[in-house]
């Protein structure tokens, strides 16, 4: 299995040890990244470290965006730019027309929850990340090999395409500052959860990165691993690369494990070994 990563500050390109690192483009859905190089140099300059290159174009486009988006595209086209991250099928009738949709690579969250899914989107030419709310069971019933696995990082619990913090300001007529970070938290449990608006809407993430280690042993198939740096310090997320790649060169055993949590002790496996609430309450 190969890394892919975003790239959060393009002066330290070299410190990342990660088969694939994902750039920041305008019609990304949010970023943290600090990026003071155009996109064609840091292009260039991943490629000539023999890495794979991949472009975050995951926000919705609208209509009036279609244009916008396919010139951008057609603007790259001489950077061999290896992976495309979408999850607007407007991006994929682009690549399936130039019969490049083997460059896709399909982000929806939780969309993509079966083999069956899977099997398709291969037949598609496309490659997928899963749904990140599936069991762990239900990951071994995944049996293509066009699948990307998210092993850490936090995950997206909710999206709008309103820009609520702003409404809540101007409901309660209270002052924002604009450099703000915001967190919330809900009436009936104590979890604080980051979130964020942009001009693409608002987001909200998990209290804690979510964490796939060892059950890795048994999803050896996989095409790639995503670790997420997005909401984590660039030092902290250099040191997770390391230990996985330690790991996949090795086994995953709980040396490596301990290493991990002494990055982050605060850390989730999500729903790989309980059901979501909703689905208790429908049994």
């Amino acid at each position: 299995m190969k890394i892919i990563t975003r790239l959060k500050n393009d002066a330290n390109i070299a410190e990342y040890k990660a088969s694939c690192l994902i750039l920041s483009t305008p019609f990304s859905c949010y970023s943290d990244s600090v990026y003071q190089k155009n996109l064609e140099n840091i292009v260039t300059e991943i490629h000539n470290l023999q890495k794979e290159v991949a472009f975050l174009i995951d926000k919705i486009v609208d209509q009036s965006e279609i244009s916008i988006l396919y010139s951008f595209l057609d603007s790259y086209e001489k950077n061999n730019i290896d992976y495309f991250i979408f999850s607007d099928m407007s991006i994929y009738n682009y690549f399936a027309e130039r019969k490049l949709s083997n460059k896709l690579i399909y982000s929806a969250s939780t969309l993509v929850c079966s083999n069956e899914e899977c099997l398709m989107y291969a037949e598609m030419g496309v490659k997928v990340i899963v749904s990140k709310e599936l069991s762990l069971d239900e990951l071994y019933n995944i049996k293509t090999k066009n699948v990307v696995l998210y092993a850490y990082g936090y995950l997206e619990m909710f999206y709008s395409k309103r820009k609520l913090i702003n409404s809540y300001f101007q409901y309660t007529n209270k002052q924002r500052t604009i450099d703000s970070s915001f967190e919330i938290v809900e009436t009936t449990r104590d979890a604080i959860y980051p979130i964020i608006e942009n001009k693409t809407g608002t987001y909200i993430f998990n209290e804690f990165p979510y964490i796939l280690f060892k059950e890795l042993m048994n999803l050896s198939n996989m095409h790639m691993i995503y670790i997420n740096g997005y909401l984590i310090d660039e030092e902290k997320i250099l040191k997770v690369i390391e230990i996985y790649n330690k790991a996949l060169s090795t086994q995953f055993d709980d040396t490596y494990l301990e290493e991990l949590i002494a990055v982050s002790s605060n850390v989730t496996t999500g729903f790989l070994y309980k059901k979501p609430l909703i689905l208790k309450e429908n049994e």
